[in-house]
């Protein structure tokens, strides 16, 4: 799994650095942006925007039980 973790994504050059450096790694591992926006941003390659009181679902799901 890789997570890249931002306060906001307040601009497109931001949005642009954050899932950027996730789309250029390519292998199947999950790949998750992580910020405070109140909004969920989509991008290609399956990189997953989350806000940050929702990663709880993510670690949950990875949990072997």
């Amino acid at each position: 799994m890789y997570i890249q973790v931002c306060y906001i994504l307040s601009h497109t050059d931001v949005i642009q650095r954050e899932f950027g450096v996730l789309e250029d790694i390519d292998d199947n591992f999950p790949k998750y942006v992580i910020s405070l926006d109140p909004v969920v941003y989509h991008r290609p390659k399956n990189i997953l925007h989350k806000r940050f009181w929702e990663m709880d679902e993510v670690f949950e799901r990875r949990t072997i039980k």
